[in-house]
């Protein structure tokens, strides 16, 4: 049987393309580095990189705990040739090369020096960096005619072609350079000055660096100017991840099903921005305790796993309603379903919003609408807390910033919430060395990226949007922007229905649409929230009479007991019809509420335009 050849991933397509234009020779190779390559169970990075440079003639590994690794043992030989440790001449003698090796030589004095067996002494050297990094220099600039010099009965010369992977390349030129000790800083400018160097690249070596995080790296070797090629590897995407999970469930060695109700598809959509790694776990999991992969398997394992990679800034929510759960909002569902559920549905994304910001009183349902609006898209939930990215650490901010978002694109397509973002999301103090700021400005730059759109749908929520920044109240982050307000009669009763069922079940003795209404008209001001207090009481005054109280019973007495502690409503109402950008979002008993707020604001920008000259209204504008 003719054995199919493995088509090479896209980015080590785009690698490939890099280097035989001759655009790069050194390439640092982050982002989901520590998964399986193309769907291919135990094909490690490593294994991949070294089977892909398989045909040159020197191909080694390093990293600082491990050292050397060679596929083949003549070429660990070759290798030691190339830099003097050994000629091939009968009866030489180990020789250093040149001074390039004398930090190393002296290094094994103590152990054999110049007797030492010269292949052991390579194994040495590759586990001090200095040495190893001296070495490696010495290979990379080797050429055809210098190893040829070591193999003199080659003829004609034979071509020579180097291939240098480091790994963990975090560990040779850290973030930092605060403590950095004289080694670290020549480890650093060694593998900057390999990047630039034309000559590497002449003689038809490559080089690459692996680093999970490409903000743990020096920024010295992110600049463009030090000619390291970036490749991100990306996460498996829906359709690689419900191939992978196929072929794992499908394999008699692993004993394991498919839970009844869940197909292959179900499991990629769960198991959106997990790696191929993590779908194995979850499946070898399922296998020991003897049971089929079923929803709750997968939810449980992906929200451990989330927690651990990214220490609680994101959450992932598979919700399990949509907008048939929210009472009321009847022009916002319809809105939403409109502008945003039915293009992200039918693939029609430039029609689809940046960003939505939901304003308005605390326990009004602004985010249980942005999960069921979620729901609505078929997307995943993501809630993203910023306040979790910062630490006392230097340069670890940055870095956890960049983990999420990088997470949060592998996530796609998804919904990102950011709850109270008028307190998650500023320019920050003066006095935190502007971390806060380039924090701020590193989201305002993805939530404006027009790629995403329809991909990536920010959703902010706040009842003090007064307190934003402009920055992000202009079009192209925040498009819409959506009131969320206390119910009218009418949707309370909706609400209380529809809490009601969810609570009691969908039994008989329900209340009916005139109890709902009777009680809902005594609620004025009412929030959702306080609403739900209300029939979470019902249910413990229900149980405590011995379900001798009806339901609508319960509900007045519940409603008789429980406080509203809701604050400021009026004033919160009058600043989210303020900031409204579309009066069709607005209840129609609001919209002349809504006009009168806004005529105020809108005759001091008048007036204020009036007083400016046009270069001050630009350059007021082009601040904003």
């Amino acid at each position: 049987m003719t054995k199919t050849k493995q088509v090479a991933p896209l980015w080590a397509q785009e690698l490939s393309a890099r280097y035989r234009s001759g655009i790069a020779h050194a390439f640092l190779i982050h982002g989901n580095v520590q998964d399986y390559v193309g769907g291919v169970a135990g094909q490690s990075l490593k294994n991949y990189l070294l089977a892909s440079f398989a045909e040159r003639d020197v191909v080694v590994y390093w990293h600082r705990a491990g050292g050397f690794f060679f596929p083949k043992a003549t070429m660990k030989k070759r290798f030691a040739e190339v830099v003097g440790l050994i000629s091939s001449q009968p009866g030489a003698s180990s020789r250093s090369g040149g001074g390039g090796l004398a930090a190393g030589m002296n290094a094994l004095a103590g152990a054999g020096g110049a007797g030492a067996d010269p292949l052991a002494m390579v194994d040495q050297l590759g586990r001090q960096p200095l040495a190893a990094l001296n070495l490696l220099n010495q290979l990379l600039h080797a050429t055809r005619d210098q190893a040829k010099a070591r193999q003199p009965e080659e003829t004609p010369p034979a071509p020579f072609r180097v291939a240098v992977v480091l790994d963990y390349a975090e560990t040779i030129a850290p973030a930092t350079e605060a403590a950095a000790s004289p080694e670290d800083r020549t480890a650093l400018v060694t593998t900057v000055e390999w990047g630039r160097d034309a000559a590497i690249g002449q003689h038809e070596h490559i080089v690459v660096m692996i680093a999970s995080d490409l903000h743990d790296l020096n920024e010295r070797l992110r600049k463009s100017g030090a000619r390291w090629e970036q490749i991100e590897v990306p996460f498996p995407s829906f359709e690689e991840r419900a191939a992978f999970a196929k072929t794992l469930i499908e394999n008699p060695e692993n004993e394991v099903r498919l839970a009844d109700g869940i197909t292959y598809e179900d499991i990629a959509r769960l198991t959106t921005g997990l790696r191929y790694i993590d779908l194995e776990d979850i499946v070898l999991r399922a296998s020991f305790q003897q049971q089929p992969v079923s929803r709750a398997l997968v939810k449980a394992r992906k929200d451990e796993i989330v927690a651990s990679e990214f220490e609680e800034v994101l959450q992932v929510v598979e919700n399990e309603f949509g907008f048939e759960s929210l009472g009321g909002m009847s022009e916002i569902k319809d809105d939403l379903l409109e502008n945003v559920v039915g293009p992200m549905t039918s693939g029609d994304l430039r029609l689809v919003p940046q960003g939505v910001l939901l304003m308005g009183p605390a326990g009004t349902g602004k985010t249980r609408l942005a999960r069921a609006l979620a729901k609505e898209a078929g997307v995943t939930f993501v809630e993203l807390q910023p306040s979790k990215i910062f630490s006392k650490f230097v340069g670890d901010t940055e870095r956890r910033l960049e983990r999420a978002l990088s997470a949060i694109k592998a996530m796609t397509p998804c919904i990102v919430f950011v709850d109270e973002i008028d307190q998650a999301v500023g320019r920050g103090e003066s006095g935190d060395s502007g971390v806060s700021n380039r924090v701020f400005k590193r989201l305002m730059e993805i939530m404006s990226d027009t790629t995403l759109r329809g991909k990536l749908l920010w959703v902010g929520a706040s009842n003090r949007p007064d307190l934003l920044d402009a920055a992000l109240l202009r079009p192209g982050r925040f498009d819409k922007k959506i009131p969320i307000l206390a119910p009218d009669a009418h949707e309370r009763a909706s609400i209380l229905q529809v809490l009601t069922v969810q609570a009691f079940g969908n039994i008989s003795g329900l209340p009916t649409e005139q109890e709902y209404q009777e009680l809902a008209d005594q609620m004025a001001d009412y929030t959702g929230a306080e609403i739900e207090g209300v029939v979470g009481k019902a249910m413990q005054l229900a149980a405590r009479s011995g379900k001798t109280w009806s339901i609508a019973r319960s509900l007045q007495e519940a409603y008789a007991r429980i406080i509203p502690s809701t604050q400021d409503i009026d004033s919160m109402t009058r600043l989210a019809l303020l900031h409204c950008n579309d009066l069709d979002l607005v209840p129609a008993h609001l919209r002349d509420l809504a006009r009168a707020v806004r005529k105020p604001a809108r005759d001091e920008l008048d007036e204020r335009n009036e007083t400016q000259s046009p270069q001050a209204r630009r350059a007021r504008r082009d601040t904003l």
